[in-house]
């Protein structure tokens, strides 16, 4: 019987083992303290009158509920969160940037209450001269450092308040920026600006992460304590903001007065073509110079004749935007500094008409110097207004005087070397080499028994280079001569005419202009014909009527 009894006891525990709600916690039940009567449970049917409705008006009155329809309330009872005001609210003296409104944070917490806490007991000491001891940290703070890190942490501080920027991990760079962010009542914020500018100049080579977080914390820093953009301190590093700021329309700041300095800007901020990167620019040393010195003074001159002209450059239809985002993002900051920032300003990324403008105006001025030195390709441009490229002709004209020698880049002293013997021409010995080419022509043509026809020319047979020596304007005359169709030609612009010309003479058209300028630089040092925008020729404006006067003689 003990055996059955214990056998079924086996039997309760193994079934109760899969019994799932014997595992879960009892639901605790509320126990009357009296239990109810019978009559209390039985079920009463309440009797209810509807409320009457309003004939004179069909909206509800507030707090009662409708006897039909919706129970939506009417829009005008609804009351809309207002939005916060802002904490400070201002225009800044900046063409670009309409209104700035700093936003208190949305939430007040206290995390980095203790950083601050520790900032300000430590801001007075200073450290011992010792030697740089490594430190890391994602997000550094003071409470983790030893205190050989401190005491080296506490001296390369006392070198940067001084003026000295030793080497030094970039963890205590960044753990003085989060000083200077969060200490506004220990650090002035006009040097606040001027420590975080310097500290970006002198470690930017060093650590290039500075460059992705100091473009948008120095613009926080200032908004927020309505300081000026630090574009003068900052001009070495204007490429640098315009590949990592968020907002470059901050340091682009025209002032109107500096001319030379906007210029530095739009070539900055406010162009679709990196001159840096073209044909020229990399051909040579000269050509790099000359690039750097006269396409930002050609946008200055621009700039400058176009305001003097009652022309607002900078607001060539310039787009408005608003920026909204959260200040100092990435930094260690407390919720005391912590804002929320909205920018009304005209944004450089967004106003295409000005962009194009100042395109056009780099590659005009790209065209003329590759002008200057010979090289034929040109750049396209688009839609640069004719006021505009009259500007830039007198600019250039100033500049580089008609009466000119093309810029050579200086030779190296090893090619001298290579120079063919320079001799006296004259025009006999000119004469025997002519002889003496026509023989050797008729010697061919007697030998291969092939018969040549006269060439009918409409002009004479141009002399050879070699035989021009003109010492006045009477042997330049003289000279000239067998080219008088085709400069009449090229004066009236009449390419066909000029293509017919060089045909019949059996040449190219560019061997023809070639010996001209040729010709003309060995007697007065410059050139007579350039090539125009149209891929043609013209005469040179200064020598066109020297030129007819001479043919006529």
């Amino acid at each position: 019987m003990n055996n059955d009894q214990n056998s079924k006891k086996s039997a309760n525990a193994l079934d109760d083992f899969w019994d799932i709600e014997s595992l879960l916690p009892q639901k605790k039940t509320v126990r009357p303290t009296s239990a109810p009567s019978r009559a209390n449970t039985e079920a009463t049917e309440i009797e209810f009158e509807p409320p009457k409705k309003q004939e004179s008006a069909s909206v509800p009155t507030e707090g009662k509920i409708p006897s039909s329809g919706s129970l939506t309330q009417p829009s005008a009872s609804i009351k809309k969160p207002t939005p916060p005001e802002p904490q400070l609210r201002y225009q800044p003296r900046h063409p670009l940037i309409s209104e700035v409104r700093i936003y208190p944070w949305r939430s007040n917490f206290g995390f980095y209450e203790r950083f601050c806490a520790m900032a300000n007991a430590l801001y007075d000491r200073h450290g011992a001269p010792c030697d740089p001891v490594p430190f890391f940290s994602y997000m550094p703070q003071y409470d983790q450092m030893n205190r050989a890190q401190l005491d080296w942490y506490l001296h390369w501080r006392d070198c940067i308040r001084g003026g000295e920027y030793p080497e030094t991990d970039y963890s205590y760079i960044f753990l003085y920026l989060f000083e200077i962010i969060n200490l506004t009542d220990r650090i002035a914020p006009a040097d606040g600006q001027r420590m975080m500018c310097e500290i970006w100049k002198r470690y930017r080579q060093t650590y290039p992460l500075l460059n992705r977080y100091l473009a948008d914390w120095i613009c926080d820093y200032s908004l927020i304590h309505r300081l000026a953009p630090p574009a003068q301190v900052l001009a070495d590093v204007l490429p640098i903001i315009a590949d990592n700021s968020s907002f470059k329309e901050f340091y682009a700041c025209p002032t109107g007065d500096d001319t030379t300095q906007d210029a530095q800007i739009y070539l900055t901020f406010c162009t679709n073509y990196n001159y840096r990167k073209s044909k020229l620019y990399l051909a040579g040393s000269a050509q790099k110079n000359a690039m750097n010195e006269h396409i930002p003074a050609a946008i200055s001159v621009a700039v400058k004749a176009l305001e003097e002209q009652n022309t607002s450059f900078a607001a060539t239809k310039m787009q408005k935007a608003t920026l909204s985002r959260d200040s100092f993002i990435g930094a260690l900051c407390s919720g005391r500094m912590k804002r929320r920032i909205e920018v009304d300003y005209c944004s450089f990324n967004r106003s295409h008409e000005l962009r194009f403008l100042i395109t056009d105006i780099i590659k005009y001025t790209e065209n003329k110097l590759r002008g200057l030195f010979g090289m034929k390709s040109k750049l396209s441009v688009y839609a640069l207004p004719d006021q505009v490229k009259a500007i830039l002709d007198e600019y250039f004209a100033q500049v580089f005087p008609s009466k000119r020698k093309p810029i050579m880049e200086e030779r190296p002293a090893y090619e001298t070397l290579y120079d063919l013997p320079t001799t006296e021409l004259s025009l006999s010995h000119a004469e025997e080499i002519e002889q003496s080419s026509w023989d050797v022509t008729r010697q061919l043509v007697e030998a291969f028994e092939e018969p040549q026809s006269e060439p009918t020319a409409v002009a004479e047979e141009p002399p050879q280079e070699a035989e021009i020596v003109a010492q006045d304007d009477t042997d330049l005359a003289v000279a000239l001569k067998p080219y008088a169709a085709l400069l009449c030609a090229i004066d009236r612009q009449d390419m066909t005419q000029v293509k017919e010309i060089a045909r019949q003479l059996g040449k190219l058209p560019d061997a023809l202009v070639e010996e001209i300028n040729t010709l003309a630089s060995d007697v007065f040092g410059d050139i007579l014909i350039e090539e125009n925008e149209h891929g043609g020729y013209a005469m040179i404006e200064d020598y066109r009527d020297d030129i007819a006067s001479l043919l006529k003689q």
